[in-house]
Order: structure tokens, then C-alpha cells, then sequence
């Protein structure tokens, strides 16, 4: 799991020469766009923030939270913005679950606006590609599933 890309599958280990010296990483291709590859040094990987994939049963946890939790919209639009982006950083899976209903919910009752938009998408793409992964999953049937959870017209 990436922090900022969501569920990955590892492809494998590369080496390259940076300055002279012979570093290592992984190859990681995110589920959410399989058509790019990131490259992550393995010497340091803990400050990037890489962990073990989900098992299918906390993906189904997350999702049964995502049904019950009780959202509450942030009007003024800067705190909003730092809070979510604080989520996307470091929150749990439950904390994206919850930013992802209470988009989803405002967007079902006005347009987004852009920010909030990226902000949606960015989520989905975190949080929907590591429940695919974790529930062999493809992306477009975790975001019904979601759909169906939530009772909403919006789509990934």
C-alpha cells in the first residue's frame, strides 16, 4: 500500500546509478494506473510510508464503516482543505472513507468545486484501489459497491 498512490502491486526490484552510487528500489505499479511504474528506494522505505496491503476482511470493515459513519461537512473551504489533505497524507482508511462519504454526499446535493473535486478523485483512487486489491477487486466494482453503500448517483 502507497501513501499517496493507494494499493500497488510489486513488479520487482531495479537497480540504478544515482551520483556514482548503485541504489536499489521497487517497482510498483499502482492498481489505479497500471500503465506507470514508481520507483521507490528500498533503503529508507519506511520514511515513505509503504505497508502491507489489507486483508479482505478489513476492505469489508472500511466499507461497512463508510455505510454508518455520520459525515459532517467543513463550509469554510480552507479548512476543509487542509483537513483532507492532512487525510490523504497520513489518515486512516477509515478517515478517506469518511472524507470519500461526505464528498460523494455534497456532491450528490451541489457541484464540487475543483479542489474538492481532486480532492474526491484523489481519495477514490486511494482507498477504492486498495480494497480492489485486498478483495481481488476490479476498481469500477469497488466504486458500485461504494455506490450501493452510500445510495448515490456518483461514480469513480
Amino acid at each position: 500500500m502507497h501513501p499517496k498512490h493507494g494499493g500497488c502491486i510489486i513488479k520487482g526490484v531495479c537497480t540504478r546509478e544515482i551520483g556514482g552510487k548503485i541504489k536499489h528500489f521497487y517497482e510498483l505499479v499502482p492498481k489505479s494506473d497500471p500503465h506507470i511504474t514508481i520507483l521507490d528506494p528500498i533503503e529508507g522505505i519506511q520514511k515513505i510510508g509503504l505497508q502491507e496491503i489489507i486483508s479482505p476482511e478489513e476492505a469489508d470493515e472500511i466499507m461497512a464503516y463508510a455505510a454508518e459513519v455520520q459525515p459532517g461537512w467543513i463550509k469554510e473551504n480552507s479548512r476543509r482543505k487542509a483537513e483532507y489533505a492532512a487525510i490523504l497524507k497520513e489518515g486512516s482508511l477509515n478517515d478517506v472513507a469518511r472524507m470519500i462519504k461526505e464528498l460523494m454526499l455534497q456532491a450528490h446535493r451541489a457541484t464540487l468545486n475543483q479542489s474538492d473535486r481532486i480532492f474526491l478523485k484523489n481519495a477514490q483512487r486511494k482507498l477504492f484501489s486498495i480494497i480492489a486489491l485486498a478483495k481481488d477487486m476490479e476498481l469500477e466494482e469497488v466504486s458500485c459497491r461504494m455506490k450501493e453503500i452510500l445510495r448515490l448517483e456518483v461514480f469513480y
